[in-house]
């Protein structure tokens, strides 16, 4: 730790215990002809943009390609390859490539891949951090002081859940964070967030060896079992380590790097506790939070894209119990996400049933990616103090 008065940085370790995906924007979604997929042997490749346009160029393919883009309804660089005979022929036009475990599956949908810095590697903001720390330290006061928040909040929470009112449910979760977090607890500002007063910086970059190509899963309560998304992501591979720097400004954040790490601490035992509750099989899932992993690495942090709606939502822990707080997220959801009854009616319906369907936990469906033959939960990571 660096003391300088009233502001106390600490250089801060991050480990990722599961897999990682945090997307770069629209920049990082990438369709069928930006990259390269057989489906016989599972090998995708992804295009270098700038290499694949010398090679059109060079070669006087140019004209060809935009062509079979114009004339084709559903373009693939696989097809175009495969047409002018150039599928086996060893040309420099990718920047990377991976084997998949793609057993019946005939076509990819649109890749997405992970956030990179100015120099093209991977690494997490500070901003995704300083969130989930927020998250973390919004639900552990709210618990501590639960009756109160419940009392005051939770009726109006729920009605909003069950008219399906997001910007009244947006406007409400405002309140309770400024409730929490407005500087007038602590000083004369009437406004301002207490987080002015928290300062996280991104992580340092890591080197695409870090990162792999995996298809997102769903573990369902209902069923026990995965059920494959036609959805591919880029994720930061488990064991990936990180160095960021946290600073604490004394004037105006209240809560030392202690009192973050039990609030860390405690989210996601909450979290785990709850899981636990919902899912009969977690072997499914190996290394899931404190169960299977390293005493010493112990997750404490869940980041990125894919994690799921109960790690990003302080609903669970503002609710009398998880089940009348269950019940209102899945009218909710189902008031939210609906879908034609048939495609000639205007009669619209829940698309996921989820009052229906979600038993004891909602949303059901647990998050997961593969790797190494595992399917773990999607977004845990441990952050300690490099002392």
């Amino acid at each position: 730790m660096k003391n300088l008065g009233h502001l106390k940085s600490y250089k801060m370790n991050l480990t990722t215990v599961t897999p990682i995906y945090i997307g770069g924007g629209e920049d990082s979604c990438l369709n069928s002809l930006q990259y390269y997929f057989n489906p016989s042997t599972g090998t995708l490749k992804i295009v270098d943009e700038s290499k694949f346009s010398k090679f059109l160029v060079k070669n006087n393919l140019l004209d060809d390609f935009m062509q079979f883009i114009l004339n084709e309804k559903n373009p693939k660089l696989f097809k175009w390859l495969k047409i002018n005979k150039l599928e086996n022929v060893n040309i420099d036009i990718y920047s990377k490539s991976q084997v998949l475990k793609t057993a019946g599956i005939k076509n990819l949908n649109d890749i997405r891949l992970f956030m990179r810095n100015f120099d093209n590697q991977a690494y997490i903001p500070g901003s995704t951090i300083k969130g989930a720390i927020r998250t973390a330290l919004l639900a552990s006061i709210i618990n501590h002081k639960k009756t109160y928040f419940t009392d005051k909040y939770w009726k109006d929470i729920e009605n909003a859940l069950y008219r399906g009112e997001k910007n009244t449910l947006s406007r409400i979760c405002n309140q309770i964070e400024n409730d929490v977090f407005s500087m007038k607890k602590f000083t004369s500002s009437q406004t301002d967030s207490i987080f002015r007063g928290l300062q996280v910086s991104d992580t340092n970059g890591l080197s695409d060896s870090n990162l792999y190509f995996a298809q997102k899963v769903d573990l369902s309560p209902k069923k026990q079992k995965i059920s494959s998304i036609p959805l591919w992501r880029e994720y930061l591979k488990p064991e990936s380590k990180f160095t960021f720097v946290i600073t604490i400004d004394e004037t105006i954040f209240p809560y030392s790097i202690e009192q973050i790490n039990i609030a860390l601490k405690n989210y996601a035992n909450y979290f785990n506790v709850m899981m636990d509750k919902c899912y009969d099989n977690l072997d499914i899932a190996n290394i899931y939070l404190p169960n299977e992993a390293d005493e010493n690495i112990i997750p404490n942090l869940c980041i990125g894209g894919g994690t799921g709606f109960t790690t990003k939502t302080i609903i669970y822990q503002i609710a009398p119990d998880i089940k009348i707080a269950k019940n209102a997220i899945a009218k909710y959801l189902d008031k939210t996400f609906t879908t034609k009854k048939d495609k000639y009616s205007k009669i619209r319906q829940p698309q996921h049933n989820h009052v229906v369907e979600d038993t004891v936990i909602s949303p059901r469906a647990l998050k997961l990616a593969e790797y190494k033959e595992k399917s773990l939960p999607v977004g845990w990571c441990y952050i300690s103090e490099n002392k």
